[in-house]
């Protein structure tokens, strides 16, 4: 008996030296373990295979690798797997509920990391029911993490009853995420006046500390169409350095800076952007959300080639939306709209090139042409698929509702259809009910594109000066878009000076217009010099940016020298570009006529220097097209 009693004394004894070192672990899993928490991955999860080689049950070095493949991979389905066979390895030692002080301490860390990890991957069933076994085994529960997954599956009412009662919490962060959380149910039902107060509120609680309030209350600014406030709570998340930020504030920064058309700022904000570093699990939340900032700015400056290069690589390989209250289907669909803008515009300088050239100079670029109208069926097919979802559609024409920005959210007319696009109008028109006076500006600006496209020019007039009254002043790049198509509306209706004074507000300001909706110019040719010059005429008159008619408008066309030069002007000999090719042939005829083209029809940043100030007050002397071929540079890189 009394042997019987010391082996029961020498076996319990062992169990718990053999736990104690399975969680203090030996001298390399402590290693291992150091390296993580420093976030030096690349080096744990050397660490941690080499302990697993030999020892495959090591609980700490299985933990370790899990965090890699979270941390460094973003092998997201890895990660929850490994996790879980840590998991599974304490579990087994300890039993439910635990009692040991130590592996209490290991467990509420596993269950927590599950928790994000789930949240990584957009699986909002399980993180509750994660949260929930975490809630029954420990206190204080974290019943706070509970309102995004809520979100996520539309149950509002419970989540808004978990903010409700945790702003009053003692804890600043389950205040802040908590006024973060209501913030996001209101935007999520569609109350603009109510996500924007619950963002003043949150403001008000943090003292403004926090990024991720000040960057949602941006965010909700702008959906209350407030562009000066948005454009200031950005920019206060930027000095809010606490972590909380998902994406940086430059994202937001560089989508305010082109509603509001101000080119070089965005361009500033977007290198800011490009500068920060990311974790592998923070890019594949978020690469294609950037790119598509670069996309929007590249197709605003009339980049179009490299902005059909990068909208492809989004279409193709989209974000995950884990860390985002938008859907799957809406990011699908706001990557479609813009790959749709992007093609379009991109199909109107080839027909551009193609002008400038013989037909055997051209075929290469007809093939070209023939390409771009498959992938834009293909487009078109994505679009028809994701707009049959509930509201889906209907967010996408509301004002700032999704990533699809007003400037070119006319692109979804011609990529879904006329009768499709009035009726999801009428409905967001209808739904729309905190600002309707402001709102109406963007569904008139729709409905009036839609007008104009359908040669129904009375009617789009009506609803051009209806659009251009209600919009917000600072909201101007929409209002050259409607410029564009108003112009062509009142040349239609023999208004050639009504015409002449937007087309000339264009010229100055955004001709990039013209590729984007696929308009022409009148503009009358004239020649000065040799046969080559009188080519270069010929040429130009083809071209799908020009039309015959008296508007004010010429291009001079002079050889001399052996160059050629081609200008456009206005009234008074006002110069909107010019384009000069030096040691001119007929061989180099079609790439200066190429070039003709992209001065005039493209934003004025490349043609002289300009200060592009950064956020931060630093001055950076560059040329934008310079600075443009910097981001393409960091972006392949």
């Amino acid at each position: 008996m009394r042997a019987l009693v010391l082996l029961l004394v020498w076996w319990v004894a062992g169990v718990a030296v053999a736990a104690d070192v399975m969680l203090e672990g030996t001298p390399d899993e402590q290693a291992a373990l150091q390296l993580n928490e420093q976030g030096k991955y690349i080096e744990s999860r050397e660490k941690a295979q080499e302990i697993l080689n030999i020892t495959p049950d090591s609980f700490i070095a299985t933990y370790v690798m899990a965090g890699a493949y979270f941390n460094l991979e973003a092998n997201l389905p890895r990660a929850l797997f490994t996790l879980r066979r840590a998991m599974k390895l304490l579990e087994d030692r300890y039993g439910l509920p635990i009692h040991d002080q130590a592996a209490e301490v290991w467990h509420r860390r596993l269950l927590s990391m599950e928790i994000w990890i789930l949240s990584d991957m957009d699986d909002r069933e399980g993180q509750l029911q994660v949260l929930a076994r975490y809630n029954d085994l420990y206190k204080p529960p974290k019943e706070v993490h509970k309102m995004w997954p809520l979100l996520k599956l539309r149950r509002y009412d419970e989540a808004i009853a978990i903010g409700e009662k945790l702003i009053y919490s003692d804890l600043e962060y389950e205040r802040r995420r908590a006024y973060n959380g209501l913030m996001a149910v209101e935007d999520e039902r569609r109350n603009r006046q109510a996500s924007y107060e619950w963002g003043l509120k949150g403001y008000a609680n943090t003292g403004g500390k926090s990024c991720i309030i000040n960057s949602n209350l941006g965010l909700a600014s702008r959906r209350a169409f407030k562009l000066d406030e948005a454009e200031r709570f950005d920019k206060e998340a930027l000095k809010s350095d606490d972590g909380t930020c998902p994406t940086s504030p430059y994202a937001q920064l560089t989508t305010v800076y082109l509603i509001e058309g101000e080119f070089q700022k965005s361009l500033s904000a977007l290198e800011e952007l490009r500068k920060i570093k990311r974790t592998p699990d923070e890019r594949i939340q978020n690469e294609m959300t950037i790119k598509g900032r670069l996309v929007e700015l590249l197709f605003a400056l009339g980049q179009l080639d490299e902005a059909a290069t990068r909208s492809t690589e989004i279409m193709r390989q989209p974000d995950r939306a884990g860390t985002t209250s938008a859907s799957v289907e809406s990011i699908e669909l706001a990557n479609g709209v813009l790959h749709w803008a992007v093609l379009d515009a991109r199909l109107e300088v080839l027909r551009e090139r193609a002008s400038a050239r013989t037909l055997s100079e051209a075929f290469e670029i007809w093939n070209d042409i023939r390409e771009l109208l498959i992938e834009r069926w293909q487009t078109r097919r994505v679009g028809i698929r994701l707009s049959t979802l509930d509201d889906l559609l209907i967010d996408t024409v509301s004002p700032y509702y999704s990533d699809v920005l007003p400037w070119y959210g006319g692109a979804l007319i011609e990529m879904l259809g006329h009768g499709l696009i009035t009726k999801v109008v009428t409905a967001a028109r209808a739904r729309d009910v905190d600002y309707p006076a402001l709102a109406s500006g963007f569904y008139d600006a729709t409905l009036g594109e839609l007008a104009w496209r359908e040669g129904r020019w009375a009617e789009a007039q009506r609803l051009a000066e209806q659009a251009l009254q209600a919009l917000p002043p600072r909201e101007r790049s929409l209002r050259w878009r409607i410029a564009g198509w108003q112009a062509d509306t009142l040349w239609h209706l023999g208004d050639a000076e009504g015409a002449r004074a937007r087309w000339h507000e264009l010229l100055r300001n955004q001709p990039a217009v013209f590729r984007h909706l696929g308009t022409a110019l009148p503009a009358r040719v004239t020649v000065e010099g040799g046969a080559l010059a009188e080519e270069a005429a010929r040429r130009l008159r083809t071209s799908p940016r020009l039309q015959a008619g008296e508007a004010g408008f010429s291009i001079a066309v002079r050889e001399a020298q052996g160059a050629l030069q081609l200008c456009l002007a206005g009234e008074g000999g006002f110069q909107y570009a010019c384009h000069v090719a030096d040691q001119a042939s007929e061989e180099t005829l079609p790439a200066a006529l190429d070039g003709f083209h992209g001065k005039a029809f493209s934003p004025k940043l490349e043609l002289t220097q300009k200060d592009i100030h950064s956020l931060d007050g630093r001055a950076v002397r560059a040329g934008a097209a310079d600075a443009i071929r910097g981001l393409l540079d960091k972006e392949d890189r």
